[in-house]
């Protein structure tokens, strides 16, 4: 088994929070860390959440701090 890279980890980090199908998703920093070769799989990945799933994606801005999961809004 091998490690997953840093840019593999914040996929499946992505794909974990939109296993629960929520209706907005909040990403702080969704590059930071992340290699040049990994961006472009990374944000495809969030393109794909708001272009073909209907999802709001918001990225929080520098130095906000978000408690807890956001699943569906009432």
């Amino acid at each position: 088994m091998r490690t997953l890279s840093h840019g593999e980890q914040r996929q499946l980090e992505i794909a974990r929070s939109l296993m629960h199908d929520p209706v907005l998703l909040l990403i702080d920093e969704p590059t930071a860390g992340v290699s040049m070769e990994e961006i472009p799989p990374l944000l495809e990945v969030i393109s794909t959440a708001h272009r073909v799933d209907g999802k709001t994606v918001r990225r929080l801005p520098r130095g906000c701090v978000a408690v807890g999961a956001i699943g569906a809004l009432a």
